[in-house]
């Protein structure tokens, strides 16, 4: 059987295969590259000030870079020179250049959210 679902609405895109889109169903896609994480719209928004919170130093050692209880961290292991973002059940790894990336592609989904909830509620 094959159904017709309507197509993503992209929220926000950077280059290099990055992107956030909302899914017909209400949940939210965040892929980077390979990687896809769905959240439903609380659970992202929590993600995006989990990702918000971060620290753009790059400490010497192993750091807590964001915190948002016992399952919600982002953590920089110089080492391994990996930034690993730990989210309820999901870990991401990512390098110290794709953090930014992260940053910014959450805060552009975020602006664009505001952005259809206001037009919404002005029903345009």
């Amino acid at each position: 059987m094959n159904q017709d679902f309507p197509s993503p609405h992209v929220l926000a895109s950077i280059g290099c295969g990055w992107h956030v889109s909302e899914l017909f169903d209400g949940r939210i896609q965040i892929k980077l590259r390979e990687t896809e994480l769905y959240l439903g719209l609380t659970d992202f928004r929590a993600f995006c000030v989990l990702v918000k919170q971060v620290c753009v130093c790059r400490p010497s050692h192993t750091a807590l870079l964001a915190q948002a209880g016992e399952q919600r961290t982002i953590v920089y292991y110089p080492a391994q020179r990996n930034i690993v973002v730990q989210f309820d059940q999901v870990v991401l790894c990512l390098t110290p250049r794709d953090l930014p990336l992260l940053v910014v592609l959450c805060r552009h989904a975020e602006e664009t959210l505001i952005h259809g909830d206001v037009q919404n509620q002005n029903g345009s």
